[in-house]
């Protein structure tokens, strides 16, 4: 899927989240095959190690 959705993005500038969760759900293959997307608002604590990598 991962091409697929590469493709359906190409060309687009990526403003927003809900923009990029559009063009993903809109993606399917020939065969049919379709992605389903969901937005998680969540916020996620930093790790204080990893902000000096």
């Amino acid at each position: 899927m991962f091409p697929h959705i590469t493709r359906a993005c190409k060309g687009v500038i990526l403003k927003s989240v809900e923009i990029v969760n559009d063009l993903i759900a809109k993606t399917k293959t020939s065969t049919g095959l379709k992605v389903t997307t969901n937005i998680l608002n969540l916020k996620f604590p930093r790790n204080s190690s990893s902000d000096h990598a």
